[in-house]
């Protein structure tokens, strides 16, 4: 593949076609971008935003789009990497013709799991590697997912969260943003129902000695993770946290026909759900959870 680096501004470049003579076409139909790995093993990550390009200082790499889910926030594509600095070559182009152009060279690349995230386009447009296929083409086929909460949600640093509960943590901050991207009000009430009992009650256990205890309080509903706040000398002084709990166990039962008629109670709106996953993200910060957190 070959990219022009005078004509890259669009963000178009693709793979040669022969045409004869050592020419060749650079126009695509496909979206490029520069791409960069990025190792997210790394402690106190800290990107600064600013366009990707084919610098010499780093060993510079393209990414492929094949499809783009923005509902799930997951892309398809294929990695390349730059060989070398860029060499003059005859080519023709599909609007100007036949020129002399200085074109970057680029190879299959297979990006390393390992670093888990890749900058792709600007660098602080970071996508997860969630896994790699090989294709017939004898390319790998990487799906990505972005990383973080979209804007909606923090994002959360992993290290940060208590063991016990790290994995289930992760994933259920995950699920609420892909709930909040495509469901309705009371689906995403519901979910962050359930995502704020798990957050509260790995917090609590994490704080509780007893292995037995902290079993219960990881199996409690929020109602209960609530009083156990309430009741407990130290984790009490988080009112605020509490707070936030007690308001989503009382919007569930909004979502339940019998219980708006039984109680005479409003039904759920955009704007409860859009306070649910705000509550969300509240007690990732209280808990200091997030890449943000001192």
């Amino acid at each position: 593949m070959y990219t022009n680096p005078e004509r890259e501004a669009g963000g178009r470049f693709g793979r040669p076609r022969g045409i004869g003579g050592g020419a060749y076409c650079c126009g695509s139909e496909r979206v490029y971008n520069y791409a960069r790995l990025v190792d997210s093993r790394a402690r106190g990550l800290h990107i600064q935003g600013g366009q990707l390009r084919c610098d010499h200082a780093y060993p510079a790499r393209a990414f492929r789009e094949d499809s783009f889910d923005a509902t799930t926030r997951i892309r398809r594509g294929r990695f390349y990497q730059c060989a070398g600095r860029p060499q003059a070559t005859r080519v023709r182009f599909y609007d100007t013709g036949e020129a002399t152009a200085r074109l970057h060279h680029f190879f299959a690349h297979t990006p390393n799991p390992a670093l888990k995230l890749v900058a792709i386009g600007v660098e602080d447009s970071l996508w997860r590697i969630l896994n790699a296929e090989r294709i017939s083409t004898g390319e790998w086929l990487v799906t990505l997912k972005a990383r973080g909460g979209a804007g909606l949600l923090p994002e959360v640093d992993a290290d940060k969260v208590p063991e016990l509960g790290r994995a289930g943590v992760v994933k259920a901050v995950d699920h609420m943003v892909d709930v909040a991207h495509r469901e309705t009000p009371g689906s995403i009430v519901d979910v962050a129902r359930n995502t704020a009992a798990l957050l509260m009650g790995v917090y609590a256990a994490d704080r509780e000695p007893d292995a037995e205890k902290r079993r219960r309080i990881l199996g409690q509903d929020l109602g209960d993770v609530c009083k156990h706040f309430r009741d407990n000398v130290v984790l009490k002084k988080l009112e605020v946290v509490t707070s936030a709990g007690h308001i989503l166990a009382r919007l569930h039962p909004r979502n339940k026909p019998n219980e708006q008629q039984r109680h005479d109670l409003r039904p759920v709106t955009e704007d409860d759900a859009t306070f649910a996953v705000s509550a969300i993200g509240l007690l990732l910060n209280e808990f200091q959870w997030t890449r943000t957190s001192p």
